[in-house]
């Protein structure tokens, strides 16, 4: 088996734990990342009947609509548009090491890049062995509109650059400028992993100090939009200091 230096080591642990589930008799199993928060009950999600496909997944939301339909499955090659966000599956483990998807999809990996790494390669193998969910109730990323948000929201997905254990969204909430947001229902639970995280066994942990100009940049505009402009000025700085040293 290769190994590809992109594909990260929470991938390799995804595609290939199941096969050590297999051996020791586990036939289900609920991946989820870690960026995820459940909100409500998932009990139906992972009660579903699975039969004889791999897993059960569900829509990957994006900011540019159409995405997935009208270009990455042409471009990967499938043949249908059901393109699914591989941070939630829910696997029927028999069915996947039967087809051996793992090995299959570090072996896809390791012959070429992929844009969405291992995810596109899921998307490939898997295609017409998966029940597809197609509302973004079990994973209501942040690329959700507000027009596309479920009556019931079962888990948020915080997907994208602007983690909530960030600094430079720590202070992250409704406020003027939701209203010409068209993504503004995820605000929200900003909060409630806020909420969470002070009760959690983590809530001694800081919050992450920004990484790169963009997130010095998010930062100082946080703090400019919450009133504390001292901060904000030197957050602008910094972000001016790492841009210059890009």
């Amino acid at each position: 088996m290769n190994s590809n230096s992109y594909i990260t080591i929470t991938a390799y642990y995804r595609l290939l734990m199941p096969y050590i589930m297999n051996d020791i008799g586990i036939e289900k199993c609920l991946y989820l990342d870690t960026d995820i928060l459940c909100v409500h009950d998932i009990a139906d999600w992972y009660k579903q009947p699975l039969h004889n496909m791999v897993a059960a997944v569900t829509k990957d939301a994006t900011s540019q609509p159409g995405l997935r339909e009208n270009k990455t499955c042409h471009k990967l090659g499938m043949k249908g548009t059901d393109y699914f966000n591989s941070g939630i599956l829910l696997m029927n483990i028999p069915e996947y090491v039967k087809y051996d998807i793992g090995n299959k999809a570090i072996e896809l990996c390791s012959d070429q890049k992929f844009g969405e790494m291992d995810q596109d390669v899921l998307n490939i193998l898997l295609e017409g062995h998966v029940v597809f969910d197609e509302s973004y109730a079990y994973n209501c990323g942040m690329s959700v509109r507000n027009s596309e948000v479920p009556e019931c929201i079962y888990m948020v997905h915080f997907t994208g650059a602007k983690k909530p254990w960030k600094l430079c969204v720590s202070e992250l909430k409704n406020g003027t400028m939701a209203l010409f947001d068209q993504h503004s229902w995820k605000y929200s639970y900003y909060e409630v992993w806020r909420k969470y995280a002070k009760i959690s066994p983590w809530r001694e942990i800081p919050f992450d100090l920004p990484k790169n100009y963009r997130e010095w940049r998010y930062l100082a505009n946080m703090y400019f939009k919450t009133g504390q402009f001292r901060l904000g000025i030197e957050a602008y700085l910094k972000y001016l200091a790492c841009k210059r040293d890009k």
